[in-house]
């Protein structure tokens, strides 16, 4: 039983024979193309589970490749290859959207190791997409590895998206690059205590649902961290396997409150359009009752009118004077008219038409 297929897309066919004959003998099936049209091709027809490309292929390059392969095959992790390693290269191979990078000459085990990693990476993709619309996302805060870890673990196995951190300094740029729905805190730190991170995120995020943990916090820290957490402190070692049941509970209360606000807000903002409206309607109503006010308007109607007679009758008489009647206008009276709306070239232009 093969462990899967992978798409060669390399124009070296020797290196292709050796590169076929190692993925052989790992336990894979392979076919390769040497051009990135026929690798295109092959891709409609058949299932693959891992494409290796060459950066340097002749007519489409390794890079369009890559990119094409990524709209119509997303699912399908791309490893990059070149014989000429560069830095630049490999930065430039990762940032489009390469699982990895691999050099040619470098040993089989890169390559085997790259392959492991490429499929790791994009199953870890394919997982974390439905769990995050599922649950929601959770900054986990703690110095202790291992209780992170563990949390972690629990709290991804109940479809929860999770990130950590082990500092303060840490703690609020990743809250500032993600879009979080919940913090587990522990209330000692090493640099800064967890409330004071909570203060501080507070001010920067007012929405935001934090819950402290702790394993040894005395009375005085539990009754300053409620000023801050939704819920009471929850007990590292008691309360980590209740850790998503809570957190289930508190998204779910807060996105319930954020919706009743929204609901709220968008209510008053109607409630204040129809009142002013209203009242505008009941002003101009009066404002039209009064008798001053009929007057004035059938001042203004009467003035439009005189308005728009004077404007006809000074029209007719520009046109009058503007037309040109060949019975009473010579015709070099005509071009000496004609010469003041012309530029300089139009004049000579006309000159000639005289000649």
């Amino acid at each position: 039983m093969t462990k899967g297929r992978i798409l060669i897309v390399e124009d070296d066919l020797n290196y292709v024979n050796a590169l076929q004959n190692y993925l052989s003998s790992d336990g894979w099936d392979s076919v390769a193309k040497e051009r990135g049209s026929e690798a295109l091709e092959v891709l409609k027809k058949e299932k693959f589970d891992l494409a290796l490309v060459d950066c340097w292929l002749p007519g489409v390059s390794g890079f369009e490749v890559m990119k094409t392969i990524m709209k119509v095959k997303p699912e399908l992790p791309v490893i990059l290859m070149s014989g000429m390693w560069t830095k630049a290269t490999e930065t430039e191979a990762l940032k489009q959207g390469a699982v990895s990078f691999v050099h040619k000459e470098k040993a089989e085990e890169e390559l085997k190791a790259a392959i492991e990693a490429g499929l790791t990476r994009k199953a870890d993709e394919a997982l974390a997409k439905p769990l995050e619309k599922q649950k929601g996302k959770i900054l986990l805060v703690d110095d202790h590895e291992g209780f992170r870890h563990a949390a972690r673990r629990i709290l991804e196995k109940a479809g929860f998206k999770v990130e950590e951190s082990d500092s303060a300094n840490s703690t609020l740029d990743i809250w500032k690059k993600g879009d979080f729905d919940l913090a587990f805190i522990d209330i000692h730190l090493p640099d800064v205590s967890g409330i004071e991170i909570a203060k501080v995120l507070g001010a920067v995020d007012e929405s935001m649902v934090i819950a402290f943990i702790s394993g040894e916090a005395n009375r005085e820290e539990k009754i300053e961290a409620q000023k801050y957490s939704v819920t009471s402190c929850i007990d590292k070692v008691y309360g980590i396997e209740r850790l998503p049941i809570i957190a289930e509970s508190l998204i779910k209360d807060a996105r319930e409150q954020r919706q009743q606000v929204l609901a709220e807000e968008n209510s008053n903002m109607a409630d204040k359009f129809e009142s002013g409206t209203k009242r505008s309607f009941i002003c101009f109503k009066h404002f039209l009752k009064k008798p001053e006010t009929k007057i004035v308007l059938l001042g203004m109607i009467f003035a439009a009118i005189f308005a728009i007679f004077v404007l006809k009758l000074i029209s007719e008489a520009e046109l009058k004077n503007l037309s040109l009647d060949n019975s009473n206008i010579s015709v070099s009276e005509m071009y000496k008219r004609i010469d003041g709306y012309l530029s300089r070239d139009e004049k000579r232009e006309l000159e000639r038409e005289r000649r």
